[in-house]
This record gives C-alpha cells, structure tokens and sequence, in this order.
C-alpha cells in the first residue's frame, strides 16, 4: 500500500499504527518528531512494540526523562483519551515490566495505565492473516548472550551505539536541511552489528519456528533498528516479516490500512505537517495540562519497579509505596476497552 500523504486536513487514518524502540530516557530520543508525527496520525489501535522505555539507560544513568519527553507521552495519552485502544508490549530495554506487579499480579496481561501490557499481541487482516506483534529480542537474540562472556556485549554495544549516536547528533546540527536524516553512521554500525548477531544466532530458523509455533503468517517486530518489510521463505514455509525501525534513528513506524502494511517515515511528514511554533506550543500545553497526571501516574510506577530491585523475588517485582493510578489499579482481560 502507498500511503496519499497529501491527506485531507494533514491527517492520516489508518487502522493500527506500530510505533517500537521510542527509548523515551535516552537522550537520542527524537520526542518532538515523534509527537508531531502522532499528532497527524488518526489510528484505532496504538501498538508501542518494545522499548517505549529505556530502562537500561536510566537505570544506569540516574532517572531523567525531559519535558519534551514527557510531551510524547501527554501525546499518547490523548490518542487514548479519544478512543484509541493502546498496547504496550514489552521489550527488552524495559524488561522490568516482565517481572514487575500491579496489584498483586504480573502488569503482563493487565489494562492498567490506560495501557494493555504483554508480551506480545495477535493482529488480523480484512483477508484473515494473522500476525504476531512481538518486540523481537527472542527472536533475534535467541540466549546468544545467556553466557558469561557473551553477556557483557550488549553493554560495550550500548556504549559504542551512544557515542556514534552523540556523533550523529553534531553531523545534524551542523549540517543544511537538504541532508538531515539522509544518514547515520550509528544507525549503519546498528544494522550491521544486528545482521552479524542474527546470523550467528539463527534469526531466519527461529523466526520461522515462532510463526509455526503460533500460527500466524507474519511477525512484527522492532529491537534491531532497522525498519523492514520481506518474505522470508525456506523450505517450503514462509513468514512476513515487519520491522517498524525505531525513533533514535531511522524515525519510522508501521502502518496497517484496509488489512495492507506500509513503513511510515517520519520524514514523509515534513511537507504535510504545516502546524506554526505556537500552535506547536499550545498544543502541548493542552496535552500537558489535560493528561499529564496519567503521564506521571505511568512514569512513577516504572521509577519504582526499576530502582527496588531488592525486592525481586519469585513473587516479581513490585513498588513498596502505592503507585497512583489515576485510570484504576483492577486487573482486565486483555483487549479490553
């Protein structure tokens, strides 16, 4: 499907849109690209595949997440304000959700936050394929760095991706507008270094083996950066592939429209996207003034399931201190409206 971005009133309907890998924490997230782009978006279903959290960074790095960061999530919350059905999925970079609580019970499988938690959702086209929505680090990892040696990888990866991204950064700051975002030096050491690491842990047997195990005929995932839509076919079984990218880099989702997917490019958004600084401005402070308490009902859970790690045990993790719930604390089917 080839998306008219000449749409009328700057707007784009679609059915789903799968946004993965926001990193909101890092500072490489690009939140005020983002938030325009959502803006012009007018989906029924929000999918956040895996990472919308970096917890890894803060974590490491002390809690701070920015105003313009926070703004995303203002964002996100009006979607839901006005009836969009939001899932996040959990990924590895905000993996603490996999074994924290809410209530007694693992968040994963509840609506809590005005957010649908799991580890993965099933979408169906008009035609009735079947997709599996999963952030991907299974899939792609596969226990490549369960052992002693291998595990300290990631680690020396994160630092070396930061400093290219810091890198990345000055070459667009000092650069003319004609070749912003035309290229990132990080995000093609990302690409390689995630091809090498899908090779030699089998990416194409398991993720056939993980649509055969569910049934379905495509996966959508995020976790490598690199925005993507192929067939993989061996032996006689094929499985659609769907990368949706990230928003540190290549700013790019998925979009599913009449039961056909599209990559969206943020960039595809500069001529239609006709919105003044102070409209910009005022904006944000309606999304800040109206949803902000949700915001940081979200954000605060998080901080705490993040920084307790001493009370990680076989009942999981969960805050000490009650988390303010400004949508309700009770557990719901997943799915639910």
């Amino acid at each position: 499907m080839a998306i008219d971005m000449n749409m009328s009133g700057g707007k784009l309907d679609v059915d789903i849109l799968f946004v993965s890998d926001l990193h909101i924490g890092s500072e490489f997230f690009r939140a005020e690209q983002f938030t325009r782009v959502l803006d012009h978006i007018n989906p029924k279903r929000l999918i956040i595949n895996g990472d919308g959290i970096d917890g890894h960074r803060l974590h490491r790095h002390g809690w701070n997440i920015p105003e313009e960061q926070r703004q995303a999530l203002d964002c996100i919350y009006e979607k839901e304000a006005q009836g969009v059905q939001v899932d996040w999925v959990n990924g590895n970079h905000d993996e603490v959700l996999r074994k924290s609580l809410l209530g007694g019970k693992p968040i994963m499988g509840q609506k809590a936050f005005g957010m649908n938690f799991s580890d993965g959702v099933m979408v169906r086209t008009d035609d009735d394929r079947e997709y599996l929505v999963t952030h991907g680090d299974y899939i792609v990892d596969d226990g490549l760095f369960e052992n002693d040696v291998m595990s300290h990888l990631p680690a020396i990866g994160d630092f070396l991706y930061d400093n290219l991204q810091r890198l990345d950064q000055f070459v667009y700051d000092h650069s003319p507008d004609c070749l912003k975002d035309r290229f990132s030096v990080a995000a093609s050491l990302k690409s390689l270094t995630k091809v090498i690491i899908m090779g030699l842990s089998g990416f194409n047997r398991h993720a056939l083996k993980a649509a055969r195990d569910t049934n379905v005929d495509g996966i959508i995932y995020g976790h490598t950066h690199m925005p993507g839509d192929t067939v993989l076919e061996k032996d006689g079984e094929q499985v659609h592939l769907l990368n949706s990218g990230s928003w540190v880099d290549s700013c790019t989702a998925i979009v599913m429209k009449d039961g056909e997917f599209d990559i969206l490019w943020g960039r595809q958004f500069d001529r239609v996207i006709h919105q003044t600084a102070e409209d910009f401005a005022a904006g944000v402070e309606r999304r800040r003034s109206l949803y902000r308490h949700k915001t940081e009902g979200f954000l605060n859970y998080f901080k705490q399931v993040l920084f307790e790690p001493e009370r990680k045990g076989p009942k999981g993790l969960e805050p000490s201190m009650p988390v303010a719930d400004p949508l309700g604390m009770e557990p719901a089917p997943l799915g639910a409206e």
